[in-house]
């Protein structure tokens, strides 16, 4: 029984628009990816945002299902860790994309 891991972990959070994941850290934990799931093609920006402790409006990642410049995507890759004890709140943070071509 000594190859049963004794840490939780957990496969997925979701942060809905207007709603901050506020929480201090219990058990040290990894982000490694953010994806947004929008039904239908959008022309919204997603920011993934933290604060953690006193240092406010990280940006994480910018997201967008369909960008005309290819320079967003629907899905970032991430390697930001959290650790025992800090203070972090998780939000996301939308804007519309002033392209006018879409």
């Amino acid at each position: 029984m000594s190859n049963i891991p004794r840490e939780k972990s957990f496969w997925s959070m979701i942060i809905d628009p207007n709603c901050k994941q506020t929480f201090t850290v219990e058990r040290s934990f990894h982000i490694s990816k953010a994806v947004i799931d929008w039904p239908n093609e959008s022309r919204k920006i997603a920011r993934l945002m933290v604060d953690c402790e006193n240092k406010i409006g990280i940006i994480l990642c910018e997201l967008m299902k369909k960008d005309p410049c290819n320079s967003l995507k629907p899905e970032a890759d991430l390697d930001v860790y959290f650790r025992v004890g800090q203070k972090i709140k998780l939000y996301h943070q939308e804007s519309i994309c002033q392209d006018m071509n879409l």
